[in-house]
């Protein structure tokens, strides 16, 4: 990476849009775009067979860099594919903060969540999301958050 080449992590959230709005997927071409093993898994959850093999197609094609998550969870992270815990308590916060923000009762979505943005904040990657209670979580913890549209209208990698 250069001196000012800024990587990103894409949620979940962005495969979808990609997909329902259009988005091309060459508008992250030449960029570094991580993801983890959650985003696959959730894409991987998809009920509807026809949109699952989109989803998963259009994650092939962003081909974004694995990275490890920060924080495990027993019976939904994958061995190999995430690190030892940390114990300064930001997954703790974020968790918390996005239980509150969100105010419905989906434990596992999310610690999947928090822990996009946990992995996103330790490696000093920006989140694209466009999961508003997501987005406003990460930024209170001390991370860089985008919209796919503002993401969309940087300027190229390359000029």
């Amino acid at each position: 990476m250069g001196m000012n080449e800024t990587g990103y992590m894409l949620d979940t959230t962005v495969f979808n849009h990609v997909k329902e709005k259009r988005f091309p997927s060459a508008v992250f071409l030449g960029r570094k775009i991580c993801a983890t093993h959650v985003q696959l898994d959730e894409l991987g959850r998809t009920r509807d067979l026809t949109t699952k093999a989109d989803l998963l197609q259009i994650f092939t094609d962003i081909a974004p860099a694995s990275l490890a998550t920060d924080t495990p969870m027993w019976d939904d992270s994958k061995w190999g594919e995430t690190k030892w815990r940390s114990d300064d308590g930001l997954y703790e916060a974020l968790l918390r903060r996005i239980r509150v923000l969100d105010k419905k009762n989906k434990p596992l979505n999310q610690s999947r969540d928090a822990r996009i943005a946990e992995t996103a904040i330790r490696a000093g990657l920006t989140l694209v999301t466009d999961d508003p209670r997501l987005s406003k979580a990460t930024l209170e913890h001390g991370g860089k958050v985008l919209t796919l549209a503002q993401f969309s209208t940087l300027p190229g990698p390359h000029g």
